[in-house]
């Protein structure tokens, strides 16, 4: 993600980092351990993860510039299908 973030935040990319199934304090330590350059919250109630279907561990849910969903990915990703993905809506 960080890779990815550097190299497309100049062409529109936003990363938003949203917490699951943790404590608040631990979501923001791990995003300051992670040194992630982008906002990070705390998915109080679990609201976010259910309206986007991420019920567990890490996922990515791809907003084009008009707010529209064009993609997910739910279960562990790789590089190469993160910018598959980023060329496709940026």
């Amino acid at each position: 993600m960080k890779r990815a973030y550097e190299e497309y935040k100049d062409e529109g990319l936003t990363i938003i980092g949203v917490g699951i199934q943790d404590k608040e304090a631990n979501i923001h330590a791990f995003a300051r351990e992670l040194k992630m350059d982008w906002a990070v919250g705390h998915d109080v109630g679990d609201e976010i993860s259910k309206l986007y279907g991420i019920t567990f561990g890490a996922g990515v849910v791809y907003i084009d510039r008009k707010g529209i969903v064009q993609g997910r990915e739910i279960k562990a990703f790789s590089p190469a299908a993160l910018e598959r993905s980023l060329k496709e809506i940026l």
